[in-house]
């Protein structure tokens, strides 16, 4: 046990009997306590007040467990990266303020709390730092150096906010949003960014892994109505946007910007974040944030090596690799994300359609497996339909996204089980938030396993509020969904038999337009397939041939049909009319016009960018019923 220094002595005395007041204020059953020890730190006079005599005592912790304590929040260690000498000076190290509103620095341990129903300890404006006897005694000392953390967090964000005590710095959040949502999400996640040891450490009910864990099993809750289990949600802010990228405190800068980000006149914690975006560069709003959010809770758990950099960014945790930002081989840190179930099974040419509903501010995910389906897989949703309970016919708002799922390359763990090949949530993918439809060309040597899609809640008919209610949580979006797979057929619209392109010289040529026309499963589109992407296509002039094939610049899904800007290939010493080829590109499968061979052009003739077909010695004409 640290000993208490002699200059200390007074201002000690005031503070036990200040504290023996408090606790006999808030003691229905022994009345008033009295503290037979005190711990004084080293550097910023934290005072642990404490009861060691009496076992039997509820109050009873030992000298040890006090010490604990004491060290947690400021010790005489010697500090290294990942281990502060203390909380406190780990929070400034990362440009916290000073906590405040603090009781003269002062913490106390009892088994009867002033904590309004709190049972392992609490924070409240100027009491002293209380923490629950029951909740120390026997504890791991990550256990207690973890609580300690929390709770001294909380007076840093008082320190920001003032909650209405300091006469200078009067504004007052929504309680109940600000007390869950803000402060006990933020103050769970500092916990994993401090120490190194403590980073990932789950082995008590209450962690940062443990939150995590609790969102994952039901991430179709009000994200707003939630407290501690909002932790994950912090992080990924802090991972994705903050630029301190040293662990543990990947990104803590954003926490930290955020609060400051509270000393604004009344701010809302909405307004705080989206404020906070734009502070370090963000365009995104909060709706787009969130949807990408509850994408990377499902990619994180596969290989997303195929995946583009940026995107194998945006759909993990640094948190769960420790920061190795290539390993795909390692066990999964997080829980699972729960999926609605039971699975759908898809076969070829089937479909299955449904109608669901999702809170606003929360996410559903489906999965449909789609091995044993052929030419095209997909999903198409649409805000609306059936009416019931809590649900709405029209006015609601909702974001999608699919996911496309192959079988991984490598064994031995998880994420090397299965790969993420695509993400669709945005683009060509997507016309409004209102309506969606996605689509992936089945390849039948490597073909997608599964699909998942995505629904995330944004607003219930008019209503855009973030704010909880009472009954707020029963309000729903409504959508339906399909997932369909069978085989398309492709048309070639333009050009035609009597408006063939012309791209120019054949030693220079340039660019052309077609237009394609896909139809399949009537899910999929009712009159052409929707969600395809213009890396689907294949383009060719002249014959099926690599020499032949053309490169696709540009791609726009345009009123009912593919709009495919391509770059014409070179012809050197060709003078006669092409055939255009379109295929949906598939590995082992082709499929194109079937009704003629278009005509590319006559003589490459520059400035002619349309013209009447000529004859050719492949039998171009408008009328022609020539097959590939």
């Amino acid at each position: 046990m640290q000993q208490v220094h002699p200059q200390h002595l007074a201002a000690i005395t005031f503070r036990v009997l200040t504290a023996a007041l408090i606790s006999f204020a808030s003691s229905s059953a022994s009345g008033l306590q009295i503290y037979t020890h005190a711990i004084a730190t080293p550097n910023e006079s934290y005072l642990i007040l404490y009861y060691s005599l009496d076992p039997a005592n509820g109050d009873y912790i030992t000298h040890e467990e006090a010490q604990v304590i004491a060290d947690a929040l400021d010790s005489d260690e010697t500090p290294s990266p990942g281990s502060p000498n203390g909380y406190h000076a780990g929070y400034r190290d990362k440009g916290f303020v000073a906590p405040a509103y603090m009781y003269s620095n002062t913490v106390v341990i009892d088994d009867e709390l002033f904590c309004f129903g709190a049972k392992r300890g609490c924070a409240i404006p100027l009491l002293p730092l209380q923490l629950d006897s029951t909740n120390i005694r026997d504890r791991t000392n990550k256990t207690i150096r973890k609580r300690s953390g929390h709770e001294l967090f909380h007076y840093i964000q008082m320190a920001y906010i003032g909650f209405g005590i300091d006469l200078e710095q009067p504004q007052v959040f929504d309680f109940a949003q600000t007390v869950g949502f803000a402060n006990e999400g933020t103050a769970r996640l500092m916990e994993d960014k401090i120490y190194t040891n403590l980073d990932g450490w789950d082995s008590d009910a209450n962690t940062y892994l443990n939150e995590v864990a609790d969102y994952l099993s039901d991430p179709s809750r009000h994200l707003w109505d939630l407290s501690y289990e909002s932790a994950l949600f912090w992080n990924y802010l802090s991972e994705q946007f903050g630029t301190d990228t040293v662990e543990p405190g990947y990104g803590v800068d954003f926490i930290r910007t955020f609060w400051e980000n509270g000393s604004t006149a009344k701010p809302d914690v909405f307004t705080m974040i989206e404020t906070t975006l734009a502070d370090f560069g963000v365009s995104k709003d909060m709706r787009t944030v969130f949807q990408e959010f509850n994408i990377a809770n499902l990619v994180r758990e596969f290989d997303y090596a195929d995946l583009s950099t940026s995107e194998q960014a945006k759909y993990s945790y640094v948190d769960e690799r420790d920061g190795n930002l290539n390993d795909f081989g390692s066990q999964l840190r997080y829980a699972d994300l729960s999926i609605e179930t039971p699975t759908i099974e898809l076969t070829n040419s089937s479909e299955v359609s449904d109608v669901d509903a999702v809170r606003p501010w929360g996410a559903k995910y489906f999965k449909a497996d789609v091995f044993d389906c052929r030419g095209l897989v997909g999903f198409t949703a649409e805000a609306g339909g059936d009416c019931g309970t809590f649900f709405r016919c029209s006015g609601d708002t909702l974001a999608y996204s699919l996911v496309g799922v192959k079988k991984g390359l490598f064994g031995g763990s998880p994420r090397r089980e299965k790969r993420v090949i695509e993400v669709v949530s945005g683009g060509l993918g997507v016309s409004t938030k209102d309506e969606f439809a996605a689509a992936f060309v089945q390849d039948h040597s490597d073909p997608y396993e599964s699909l998942y899609a995505v629904a995330v809640g944004v607003s219930v008919g008019t209503t855009t509020e973030i704010s909880s209610g009472d009954g707020w949580s029963d309000l729903h979006a409504n959508f339906e969904y399909s997932f369909a797979c069978g085989e398309p057929s492709v048309a070639i619209e333009e050009p035609t038999g009597t408006y063939p392109a012309y791209v120019g010289d054949e030693s220079e040529p340039e660019r052309f337009l077609t237009r394609v026309n896909v139809t399949g499963p009537p899910e999929l589109g009712s009159s052409t397939v929707q969600g395809l992407s213009p890396t689907d296509f294949r383009v060719y002039v002249g014959t099926i041939s690599p020499g032949d094939q053309a490169t696709i610049l540009s791609g726009a899904y345009v009123r009912g049909q593919y709009w495919l800007t391509v770059q014409a290939p070179m012809k050197v010493g060709s003078v006669t009319p092409q055939n255009l080829y379109v295929e949906l590109a598939g590995a082992s499968a082709v499929f194109m016009d079937t009704r003629s061979r278009r005509s590319y052009g006559a003589k490459f003739a520059r400035s002619f960018p349309r013209a009447v077909c000529k004859a050719s010695p492949y039998g171009c004409s408008s009328s022609a019923n020539a097959s590939g």
